[in-house]
């Protein structure tokens, strides 16, 4: 028997808050489109992937919706939200990774988080003395939701004037290959 070949491009269409397939807000799920190179999946489970949603807070946990640019004075903290699917019950490790304009990595997060009825309090990351806090992914209708808050206001970003195009990667188990997910925001002057 031929090997079944499929390719897949995730658009994620325009929305107005961190779930964009929630309904109640005006969101949609994204459309799967069938594009590009062919990917064999001949007896390989589904593969995890995740999409990126980046917002401004304006205060704490308040966000004011997904957008791609954002003043780099006056912006106290964007919020990234990760939606991960494909992925089983479990506990898991991720990387966000935030590129600076320039190319170089400006910081590289771990994030512990657990998927569904996995329930561990903490995990060990070598070479780390405190081990980490696992957090539960909130479940949404476009995938299991991580949060994370990257600090702008008082930060290097502001007193070097990082202004410019950033890149938002996310890895899962180890941030070394290709990223799961990436997405890009301008912090304009």
């Amino acid at each position: 028997m031929k090997p079944t070949m499929i390719a897949l491009l995730f658009v994620l269409p325009a929305c107005s808050a961190l779930d964009p397939g929630d309904p109640s807000v005006g969101g949609a799920a994204p459309s799967a489109q069938v594009a590009g190179d062919s990917i064999d999946t001949s007896g390989v489970a589904a593969r995890p992937f995740a999409s990126i949603i980046v917002a401004s807070t304006g205060t704490a946990d308040v966000a004011s919706g997904p957008a791609s640019s954002f003043p780099i004075y006056g912006t106290p903290d964007l919020m990234v939200a990760v939606y991960f699917n494909g992925l089983p019950d479990n506990d898991y490790l991720g990387w966000i990774e935030y590129v600076a304009p320039d190319g170089g990595t400006y910081q590289l997060e771990p994030v512990a988080f657990s998927v569904g009825d996995a329930q561990a309090a903490t995990m060990a990351l070598a070479g780390q003395p405190t081990p980490l806090h696992v957090e539960p992914a909130e479940p949404t209708s476009q995938g299991w939701r991580v949060i994370q808050i990257l600090p702008v206001d008082k930060t290097r970003i502001v007193l070097f004037g990082m202004s410019g195009e950033w890149t938002v990667r996310v890895y899962l188990e180890t941030p070394n290959g290709a990223p799961l997910a990436s997405t890009t925001f301008v912090l304009a002057e």
